[in-house]
């Protein structure tokens, strides 16, 4: 199927989600027959994977809409589940999974557990993304070497089931090439990951044929965070930049990024504004991205971009 019809054919139906409101539609065997079908062989773990052909999701900023305030569990756990029924393989969190007042240990732990505890609703590998939320008291400080920090310990206490350090690159071999995922901690920026991003980077140019980075900042407009990153990230190829920081959703094919770059800040921290983001890798090798609402209803947006830039 030609990856534009992939995104005709998900816009006009709905998600096999027990959840969906009355009203929704719920077309199943049109949104089976346009999603890419799972194979014997798909299999992807923390440490990366194999599949016929990619299908993951992807979400950001799930926290408190204020400091201690009522962790939108409900909110993310949802989430989980319509990602869960629509048959992604693995998702990606973009970030900002506390807010804690009292910059207290016990309670940063206690969010970050919420957090998991509600992800685990979706049965498959969950990669984490440090936010700024993840870093002193959620401004734009940096947690390099700061592992007192209580943020920042609680989320590297998460993250260490996926890596050893707050950034790290996976990748996951397609039957239309290499895809490198890799993620960028924003606020943990030293010397170390700025040598270890070029590196990674680098050998994806050579070796890879998608390139996706996933970071919590989004990389056009006001909040950019670290200019550096967005640097780095010009000088080389992408597939797709996931961000989020932002409590919503936003596509723009006039950022400089060739309509790469999207913003997914959609996990529960504005509670009125909840959903997802699903990529799909068609039968052409083009990647199509959707965007979902808390219920795994496509959403009213859907593009198409080839491969890499």
């Amino acid at each position: 199927m030609p990856s534009r019809s992939l995104a005709a054919a998900l816009l006009a139906t709905g998600c096999a989600a027990s959840r969906a409101p009355a009203g929704a539609v719920a077309d199943v065997a049109s949104l089976a027959a346009a999603l890419p079908a799972p194979s014997p062989g798909d299999h992807v773990t923390t440490s990366g994977g194999a599949v016929q052909r990619l299908f993951f999701a992807t979400t950001g900023d799930t926290r408190p809409g204020f400091c201690n305030l009522a962790y939108p569990a409900a909110q993310i756990r949802g989430i989980a589940e319509s990602m869960h029924a629509a048959r992604a393989q693995f998702a990606i969190d973009l970030g900002d999974h506390e807010w804690v007042c009292n910059h207290d240990l016990a309670s940063a732990r206690g969010q970050m557990k919420q957090y998991r505890d509600a992800v685990a609703a979706f049965d498959g590998p969950w990669f984490y993304t440090m936010g700024n939320h993840e870093c002193g008291m959620g401004g734009e400080a940096n947690c390099a070497g700061r592992e007192d920090d209580p943020t920042y310990r609680a989320y590297l206490e998460t993250v260490a089931a996926v890596s050893p350090l707050p950034y790290y690159s996976f990748d996951v071999q397609t039957a239309h090439g290499l895809a490198r995922f890799v993620v960028v901690a924003d606020n943990a920026w030293d010397a170390a990951q700025s040598a270890w991003l070029e590196k990674t980077l680098a050998a994806a140019d050579a070796g890879a044929a998608y390139t996706f980075i996933a970071r919590h900042h989004p990389v056009s407009g006001h909040l950019t965070g670290n200019a550096e990153i967005v640097s780095a990230i010009r000088r080389h190829k992408y597939s797709l930049i996931l961000t989020a920081h932002l409590h919503w959703y936003a596509h723009d094919w006039n950022d400089g990024f060739g309509g790469r770059s999207v913003v997914v800040g959609l996990g529960g921290a504005n509670t009125g504004n909840v959903g997802f983001g699903a990529v799909a890798q068609g039968e052409d090798g083009a990647l199509t991205f959707v965007r979902y609402d808390g219920f795994g209803n496509p959403a009213g947006d859907a593009w198409t971009v080839p491969p890499r830039s």
